[in-house]
């Protein structure tokens, strides 16, 4: 039950801060997806990291109350952060792509 959740309620608070800019039910879902994603790849990390890399069995640590709540703790961070994040690299970075198509028009010489 602490596994479930550490890794699925995190996702839930992104949803939350994204909720209030007044998405569709369809968005938010796919948001969902991506947001658990980033968050457990993010926090799996930065336990491995802060091991030192001697973690063989992240699940195995599920079963301890403190690595659940420090885990827990690192991934609702996280998860407050990443909204805001996206928000602003897709307002203060934009990328434009032009394609031009150059027609060549040999003259065959007979």
């Amino acid at each position: 039950m602490l596994e479930f959740i550490c890794l699925f309620f995190p996702a839930f608070i992104s949803i939350l801060v994204e909720s209030k800019k007044g998405l569709e039910v369809k968005k938010l879902a796919l948001l969902y997806f991506l947001y658990n994603s980033i968050i457990n790849f993010i926090s799996i990390l930065i336990t491995i990291i802060y091991k030192k890399g001697i973690v063989s069995n992240v699940s195995e640590n599920f079963d301890v109350f403190i690595f659940c709540l420090r885990y827990l703790g690192i991934s609702i961070v996280i998860a407050f952060v990443l909204p805001y994040l996206f928000e602003f690299i897709t307002k203060n970075i934009s990328c434009k792509i032009e394609i031009k198509k150059e027609k060549n028009i040999e003259k065959k010489s007979k």
